[in-house]
């Protein structure tokens, strides 16, 4: 026989051991990467809807509103699974049946989102006869859970849109 070649226990180990001192060399890097791809996506699913929900209410001429939602569709501030448009047909700022336009997943595993918006409000109204969110204006803060990454999204009181990374931790 050819005589056969294997690993000893101890280079087996030796191989395992820099493999885990590599991964926890890597690890936050890649933690790092994840939760600014997060970051990134929420920012654009808030952007978006924030067009959808203005451009809804000039077009229709109606009151839209946008928020965060949780799994029930009830506006939350800080609700991180999904952030809704709706028309806002009786006034109350909450979804009824059939005033739902669109929404968006959010499905954060790396953070959370928090809404300040004017006169302590869990949503943004932009209104149907000016299409602008008089009274309405604030941001949204997206923060990591482990580290001080946070971008926040500022709408003004015109209705601009501003988006920066935020230098202040959440």
């Amino acid at each position: 026989m050819g005589g056969q070649k294997a690993f000893t226990l101890i280079e087996l180990m030796v191989v395992v051991v820099v493999i885990g001192v590599i991964g926890m060399i890597a690890y936050p890097s890649v933690m790092r990467v994840l939760r600014g791809m997060e970051a990134n996506n929420v920012t654009s699913v808030v952007t978006d809807a924030l067009k959808e929900a203005r451009s809804q209410s000039h077009i229709t001429k109606q009151n839209i509103v946008m928020c965060p939602a949780d799994e029930s569709n009830r506006c939350h501030k800080q609700s991180g699974v999904k952030i809704i448009v709706f028309r806002d047909l009786d006034g109350n700022a909450r979804l009824d049946d059939g005033e739902l336009i669109k929404e968006y997943g959010l499905n954060l595993k790396h953070g959370r989102i928090d809404m300040r918006v004017s006169a302590s409000r869990h949503y943004i109204k932009y209104f149907g006869v000016s299409a602008s969110p008089r009274g309405h204006f604030g941001h949204i803060k997206y923060c990591s859970v482990s580290d001080e990454l946070s971008y926040r999204i500022v709408l003004t009181h015109t209705g601009v849109v501003r988006k920066h990374v935020d230098d202040v931790g959440c």
